[in-house]
């Protein structure tokens, strides 16, 4: 009996573990809250992006130059940002910001 219990354990710690990194992944979480305005490279060229005059954000200094605390709270005091965005978590939020960075070309 002890077996099955180690074995039921570690099963569930491992399903744990997976739905946290999928809850996480700053890439997927881009693509899908945030690729709808900014486009997947950055450019904010998409069809939403242009009609809301999104800028690119590639290149940019302020976003290069910015830690992620202060593209977190840009993102949160962004009034052009729907719900998808606004209902995100900080957790969410820290782990689009390496996205974010990459985009711009920044660190």
């Amino acid at each position: 009996m002890g077996r099955w219990r180690w074995w039921l354990v570690t099963i569930a710690a491992g399903l744990l573990l997976a739905a946290s990194s999928k809850a996480l992944d700053g890439e997927a979480l881009y693509k899908e809250k945030c690729a709808k305005c900014h486009g997947e490279t950055g450019k904010g060229d998409t069809p939403t992006g242009k009609s809301m005059k999104v800028p690119s954000m590639v290149g940019d200094p302020k976003v290069q130059d910015a830690s992620p605390e202060e593209l977190i709270k840009s993102v949160r005091v962004n009034k052009k940002h729907k719900e998808p965005v606004k209902k995100m978590s900080d957790e969410e939020l820290q782990a689009v910001v390496p996205v974010i960075k990459r985009l711009a070309g920044g660190s």
